[in-house]
């Protein structure tokens, strides 16, 4: 539902999706970065339930986080000290506070568009993961 203001409503977060960064608050917005429409429509709908969106889309408080959807390639600055929801190179995901993936029991929808029901279908899942870039002058003995 797109409002006046140029921002969607999705639903139970009700949570702003904005195109501009939100500066004071930079690592309390979570980001969503997917190139397919129905994630978001997932992610709508897996609510509140341990482990679903609405866990990573609220606050302790069940308060809606401000919410920034990257339909392209997103950048360091977009991801850096924020949870992100899609699925990153590891360059970028290393650089996120934590990344949750959206990850499949099933064999994932591929080749064509995709709908909500479909990855429904294919067992959409979301999981969280934190990723550690390594060097290799300071981390030698882990990557011997």
């Amino acid at each position: 539902m797109n409002r006046s203001d140029g921002t969607i409503a999705l639903g139970y977060f009700d949570a702003a999706i904005a195109a501009k960064k939100v500066k004071d608050d930079h690592d309390k917005v979570v980001v969503i970065v997917s190139r397919h429409p129905a994630v978001l429509e997932w992610l709508e709908k897996s609510g509140p339930v341990p482990g679903g969106a609405g866990h990573y889309l609220s606050n302790k408080r069940g308060e809606g986080r401000p919410v920034e959807v990257i339909t392209g390639n997103a950048t360091p600055d977009d991801v850096r000290d924020r949870i992100v929801i899609g699925n990153l190179p590891l360059a970028l995901a290393a650089l996120a506070r934590v990344v949750v993936a959206i990850e499949f029991d099933g064999a994932p929808p591929r080749g064509a568009e995709y709908t909500a029901a479909d990855m429904v279908a294919a067992g959409a899942d979301l999981r969280p993961y934190k990723v550690v870039g390594l060097s290799w002058e300071n981390d030698a003995q882990l990557l011997s």
